[in-house]
């Protein structure tokens, strides 16, 4: 869930969440707006998953590069 300067955008995992628990929903809305702040988790393990699927990724990538596979990249904004 992001805002721009007009409205809130949902993604499809926000979506997806909606469905289980419309609370949360209201918590990032609320997160989003500015009225609360998100709780911070530290969790090594989900790091670590993190880390290794982003080199994952990034090796699978260059692979398909290598193999003259035309690859298209999306900024994160």
């Amino acid at each position: 869930m992001k805002k721009n300067a007009s409205h809130i955008i949902f993604s499809p995992s926000d979506l997806s969440n909606h469905l289980s628990c419309k609370h949360l929903t209201e918590l990032n809305k609320k997160a989003v707006l500015g009225l609360l702040n998100r709780p911070v988790y530290t969790n090594r393990v989900l790091e670590m998953l993190r880390d290794k699927g982003l080199q994952f990724e990034a090796h699978f990538l260059q692979e398909l590069e290598k193999g003259g596979k035309s690859i298209v990249k999306i900024s994160q904004e």
